[in-house]
């Protein structure tokens, strides 16, 4: 690295440490997982990713390969998240300035995270887990390796459903139920991690947000996804599934995604159906997708471009809503991300999902460790 750069690096290194001490959901990033064709626990404590980074995660691969500067060894040493010998602290905290001629409110700035996380390890093969955030979301759980290919979880969690996109507000995580806070569920999960394969069947309360059963009624969700590669593509299929019966009806989601890597072009998406027994009034089955689109212009800096579908009917045409979005994600040092998003929300709504057109300008500032 040239002198100009050191220094160009290290002006962006006290500014975001000076950002994060003033100021002081974060989600798996898909593409990541597509780009090195791993699974979201090569980077996450929570095998289905999200929340809290493992070490490996905070204290190479992050710093080494995803961030604009490199981080030193005595840099790393002096930001070390563990507290003890078995005990790690993690934290995110992301603060959004948002803007839309077309809103009530068009623009202001927005407290979007604040979560904190602690991982006791008890031993090689159970992990206590534990999060919180400024919204009330929660997440507590053991997690317990059988076998270094198989595990078993147990507690208050996110059922795992398809891509954990970071951004909540994806139409396949808002529409399906993944919209703080209420986007944890308690049960249990069996899991396993099979050469490309990553699969979860879990069995939860089918009650989101809450830590006691509302009805006497079990829902069930099974997720799976196979990665593997094509000559220098990395490319995954998957699948997933949600069935929750009520007391007055059930409800039934099912979808696909995968994702494709090619030399630094990369695609991930999701598309979903969902239905209730007995439906709603003029109401069908509904068809939700997500894509995103990024390309690295070099290591740190991202161009993304991002659609969303959403039909309340796809028997019946009439009413919909898309959205297309498109930026620039930065990672200045391994610790902070900036990004800087313009999106366009278009459809014909109508009465059963009434989004209004919107342009809207998001910028963030994401610190994380």
């Amino acid at each position: 690295m040239s002198r100009a750069a050191r220094i160009v690096c290290a002006g962006i290194s006290v500014l975001f440490t000076a950002c994060a001490l003033s100021a002081t959901p974060a989600l798996a990033l898909p593409r990541y997982s597509a780009r090195y064709g791993q699974s979201c626990a090569l980077c996450h404590v929570n095998p289905t990713g999200g929340g809290m980074r493992t070490l490996y995660a905070s204290q190479d691969i992050v710093p080494r390969d995803f961030a604009w500067c490199r981080a030193s060894a005595e840099s790393l040493t002096g930001i070390d998240p563990r507290i003890g010998p078995n005990v790690t602290i993690g934290t995110d905290f992301r603060e959004i300035y948002y803007s839309d001629r077309g809103a009530a409110n068009p623009q202001g700035f927005f407290q979007m995270q604040g979560d904190l996380y602690l991982a006791f390890q008890l031993g090689h093969k159970t992990t206590l887990y534990y999060a919180r955030s400024m919204t009330d979301t929660r997440e507590a759980f053991a997690t317990h390796y059988l076998t270094p290919s198989f595990y078993v979880k147990a507690g208050q969690f996110v059922p795992s459903s398809g891509w954990k996109f970071d951004d909540h507000t994806m139409f396949v995580r808002a529409d399906l139920g993944f919209y703080p806070p209420a986007i944890s569920d308690a049960g249990l999960e069996l899991g396993a991690l099979v050469g490309g394969l990553d699969a979860q069947v879990a069995l939860v309360n089918g009650s989101r947000g809450n830590r006691l059963d509302d009805n006497r009624n079990l829902a069930g969700a099974a997720n799976a996804v196979y990665r593997f590669r094509a000559g220098s593509a990395n490319l995954a299929l998957g699948a997933t599934g949600y069935h929750q019966p009520g007391s007055i009806g059930k409800l039934d989601e099912a979808g696909v995604y995968g994702y494709l890597n090619w030399r630094g072009l990369t695609w991930v998406g999701q598309g979903n159906l969902a239905w209730t027994d007995p439906a709603p009034v003029d109401s069908g089955r509904v068809g939700i997708t997500s894509q995103e689109v990024s390309l690295v212009l070099r290591r740190g800096l991202d161009l993304l471009a991002t659609y969303d579908y959403f039909d309340p009917d796809v028997d019946r045409p009439g009413d919909y809503t898309w959205r297309l979005g498109g930026g620039v994600h930065v990672m200045p040092v391994s610790y902070a991300v900036l990004e800087a998003l313009y999106r366009a929300t278009r459809g014909n709504a109508g009465p059963a999902y009434p989004r209004g057109d919107l342009n809207e300008v998001v910028l963030q500032l994401h610190v994380l460790y």
